[in-house]
């Protein structure tokens, strides 16, 4: 009911905790792909079940091979630091061989696509040069690496007291760092540019503080929790309807007057997050930032021919 409500979206994000847990995940997927046809599903993953993950993509790109699908292993630092974040004695080594099973079905599958993701926070920030590192030796056949930041969602505040400079100076150096990912296919080159673009933007956001005059949380973007609640927002996690309570129908959700208000109090407060998703979401609804996306394009294009 949830599905045959939506419109059709250019990517879906299905996350956790840990997506792969759920045996109906591919269910789910060729659910809302009938429905609201995205480009793009978005899945992240810790990588730790290797055997129930790599079963579970295989059956979703075979069954839907219209779709792109992006899955996105986290990558929180070298071993024992990605450990020790995420308090799981073997999770990198674990995390390592679901890579290697997804690059051999990689081969028979031209949808699947391959990401690592890195969460930039007070926890990590001293251990970047030797996250790069493992990337180009453990990590070298990725389709593209994700380098973010922490933001609101995180139960530990103090996450975010990390330096700005020195993650802004990585953004810049990235390719001198490592190998951003593969650069021979439109998907992966466009995707690696537009990140590149939105690094621009954000810091302009960090420094003047304006994002809550253009935030499109709720317009562009949305988040379903795992209750039925309804989410213009991560770093909020301010509800503004329930599905059950609306017939399972997102058009009514998001035109109720909690998001009405939802919308004034992002003014009124002047919210200035930085999540990734609607500042990308922005970035693509301004025509002044194509010529950068398209030069950064070439750029990839020129290096890959060079290599």
């Amino acid at each position: 009911m949830i599905a045959s409500s939506m419109k059709p979206c250019s990517v879906i994000g299905i996350s956790g905790g840990e997506p792969f847990i759920r045996d109906d995940l591919p269910e789910i997927v060729c659910i809302l792909n009938r429905s609201a046809a995205p480009l793009t599903f978005d899945i992240p993953t810790n990588g730790f079940f290797t055997d129930k993950i790599v079963h579970a993509v295989q059956k979703m790109v075979s069954l839907n091979p219209n779709v792109t699908f992006d899955i996105k292993r986290s990558l929180d630092g070298p071993p024992e630091i990605h450990n020790r974040i995420r308090s799981l004695k073997d999770g990198y080594s674990r995390m390592h061989e679901t890579y290697l099973q997804l690059c051999d079905l990689r081969k028979s599958y031209g949808n699947l696509k391959i990401k690592i993701c890195t969460v930039y926070s007070a926890l990590n920030q001293d251990y970047m040069e030797g996250l790069f590192e493992r990337i180009n030796t453990d990590f070298a056949n990725i389709d593209r690496f994700v380098f973010s930041v922490a933001h609101g969602t995180v139960d530990d505040k103090s996450c975010e007291e990390f330096s700005w400079q020195r993650y802004f100076h990585y953004c810049d150096h990235l390719g001198e760092y490592t190998d951003q990912g593969n650069k021979k296919d439109f998907h992966s080159l466009f995707t690696i540019a537009l990140r590149t673009a939105k690094n621009d933007y954000l810091k302009k956001l960090v420094k003047k503080g304006c994002f809550y005059k253009e935030c499109r949380a709720g317009k562009s973007t949305i988040v379903i929790g795992e209750t039925g609640k309804v989410y213009p927002c991560e770093p909020l996690w301010h509800p503004v309807a329930e599905l059950r309570q609306n017939g399972y129908s997102l058009t009514k959700a998001l035109s109720s007057k909690e998001m009405e208000a939802f919308q004034r109090m992002i003014v009124n407060k002047q919210c200035n997050c930085h999540w990734n998703i609607p500042i990308i979401t922005n970035i693509l609804r301004k025509p002044l930032t194509y010529p950068k996306i398209v030069t950064e394009i070439g750029k990839l294009f020129l290096k890959n021919k060079r290599e």
